[in-house]
């Protein structure tokens, strides 16, 4: 990380917005160093997270998908139809999405088998939906500041970047899981290992989702010829009586 990107994140770090990132990234650390969470619980509740943070970008598409169809009538009945359209498109891509995102957590099943755990815990522990209930909480601070920032915009909703969000989560989620199947190996030390290096990616990349979007896509948007020395008055000739000859 260069100088100012480091200067950046500090920035960033301090700025009360990052204040909500900060305390859900912290929920499955501190399930697991003070609640003792099992490596089952702590692997739903990195799940969790990462599906409560595309559910939210989901919801935003949806409430703008639907106002397409929205023509300001402010009767009752306008308005139920509305939001059914809203839960309606949700619905349909919040299952898109996590279907999308439950591929690359297959990948965490090593760090699952190491562990002799049972599943059923997840349901009879009841941690589950509060767990999921709190992290939806705090994506509401982001959920209200896009749809301000998309209205304040006036774009369509293909121009508002969502695709890209969507990327992002997803990557992200692919290198988590990535990372986090490589830490089995460290048998009972890999659960405390994967949760501190997951939910600092987590939280690291989110508040520089900027940043971190713009390397990944760096080499897309380079020049093919950018390392090339300029091309001389002569070479350039030559090539124009080539293609003239044509």
């Amino acid at each position: 990380m260069a100088s100012s990107d480091r200067d950046l994140f500090l920035q960033r770090l301090t700025d009360p917005r990052a204040v909500p990132i900060l305390a859900r990234n912290a929920i499955p650390v501190i399930g697991v160093f003070v609640f003792g969470w099992s490596v089952l619980e702590a692997l739903a509740a990195l799940f969790l997270d990462a599906l409560s943070t595309l559910w939210v970008v989901g919801a935003v598409a949806s409430y703008f998908g639907a106002k397409q169809f929205d023509y300001g009538e402010t009767g009752v009945l306008d308005a139920l139809h509305f939001s059914a359209g809203v839960l309606g498109i949700f619905l349909f891509v919040a299952g898109i999405l996590t279907f999308a995102l439950a591929v690359p957590m297959f990948m965490l099943l090593p760090v699952v088998l190491s562990a002799d755990v049972d599943p059923w815990t997840l349901v009879t522990s009841g941690w589950l939906p509060r767990a999921f209930g709190l992290m939806v909480a705090c994506q509401i601070p982001s959920f209200a500041q896009r749809i301000r920032v998309a209205q304040a915009s006036g774009l369509p909703p293909e121009k508002l970047g969502l695709d890209g969000e969507i990327g992002f989560l997803l990557h992200r989620s692919i290198v988590l899981t990535a990372v986090g199947s490589s830490l089995a190996v460290f048998g009972a030390y890999g659960l405390p290992l994967l949760v501190i290096v997951a939910q600092t990616i987590s939280a690291a990349t989110e508040i520089m989702r900027d940043r971190y979007i713009g390397y990944l896509t760096a080499s897309r948007h380079a020049p093919a010829d950018a390392g090339a020395p300029p091309m001389t008055r002569a070479a350039r000739l030559r090539r124009w009586r080539k293609r003239k000859r044509r």
